[in-house]
């Protein structure tokens, strides 16, 4: 439908299947990338850059970014079940066998193979280590207390009608009733 500059547009997406030979013909790829890569014949940010389909890996050669954080650090319960089942057995420096998960973004089956880069132990936070997740948790704790404020402000100046057996509940915000 067009009308003037206008337009309007309407568009159906398929997610293809991906077929058991395709998953099992790059499982077999990636273990034999695997054991190029454990022989020295070349990194694993070599590997990634150059045959990594995901163009964010491709591009960071193979570092995972945590989407909550924008850092490489994850907690155990961040990552999807299935790295995190191959990571919980794995020590720094280890690159696991190749597994079949579910990429989230695109909600389809993807072959892929990890290697564990370091692991931290629980700790208590400092600045020195725990900067940016400090910062996080202080802007969000600051943006709620923002926001909060602004609700009781406009409360104040905002009429709204509660219909009867509605008066006596507990609202998040007083004020509400008047």
């Amino acid at each position: 439908d067009r009308r003037g500059d206008q337009v309007n547009v309407r568009h159906i997406l398929l997610t293809p299947k991906v077929s058991v030979k395709d998953l099992t013909d790059a499982t077999v790829r990636l273990d034999s990338m695997r054991k190029e890569i454990v022989a020295g014949k070349f990194t694993f940010d070599e590997a990634a850059q150059y045959v990594s389909q995901d163009k964010d890996t491709r591009n960071n050669k193979g570092i995972m970014v945590n989407p909550n954080t924008g850092t490489t650090r994850f907690e155990m319960q961040e990552l999807p079940s299935e790295v995190a089942s191959k990571v919980e057995l794995m020590k720094p420096g280890d690159i696991s066998e190749p597994f079949i998960m579910k990429d989230p973004k695109k909600n389809r089956d993807v072959v892929a193979l990890v290697k564990l880069m370091n692991r931290y132990p629980g700790h208590k936070a400092t600045l020195s280590d725990d900067f940016n997740m400090l910062k996080q948790m202080y802007e969000a704790d600051a943006r709620k207390e923002i926001i909060k404020k602004w609700i009781e402000n406009k409360i104040k100046n905002t009429y709204i009608k509660i219909s009867d057996g509605w008066d006596a509940c507990e609202f998040q915000y007083n004020g509400w009733v008047k």
